[in-house]
């Protein structure tokens, strides 16, 4: 498969133009190489592959590429390319999610998803009094010129630099 891709690749690169996107026959052999990489190929290419050319959507690559990359997820395949990103952000989220508890309310209409209610009986960070900017509030919104102005530095900076 590679082989055949790579030649594609070459022939579309002369005429000038870009290869076309793996298919789901390609796409499957991908991720067979994936979960037993040969180390003579650079692993760094098969992961671009996987991430750059098969096309977002919903044709049969994509849904080789989601079913997989879902095996993955549920633990029913491994990939020593795919799997340490997955085990490290597992133990990321896991980490950080120790001290989460409560209930959110959800409206879910017409492919909209609205917070309704939120409650946490334990170490809460949030405080109607802090959150609102009512009249009966307690934030101090001077303290919002230093957020705005330090959130709209990196546009400031590239419209300096591109004048």
């Amino acid at each position: 498969m590679l082989k055949n891709y790579l030649s594609h690749v070459a022939e579309r690169e002369a005429l000038g133009i870009p290869p076309l996107p793996l298919d789901a026959k390609q796409t499957q052999a991908l991720t067979k190489l994936l979960e037993k990489p040969d180390k003579e190929i650079d692993q760094n290419f098969l992961l671009d592959l996987l991430i750059n050319r098969i096309p977002p959507g919903v044709d049969q690559a994509s849904y080789v590429k989601a079913t997989w990359l879902s095996s993955i997820a549920q633990e029913e395949s491994k990939s020593p390319l795919v799997s340490p990103l997955k085990e490290a952000l597992d133990g990321f989220i896991n980490y950080s999610q120790k001290q989460v508890n409560g209930t959110v309310r959800i409206r879910l209409f017409k492919g909209n998803a609205d917070v309704i209610g939120r409650e946490s009986k334990e170490n809460s960070l949030y405080i109607s009094d802090m959150s609102t900017y009512g009249s009966e509030d307690n934030f101090n919104h001077k303290s919002a010129e230093g957020f705005i102005y330090v959130w709209g530095l990196p546009s400031r900076i590239w419209s300096w630099i591109n004048k």
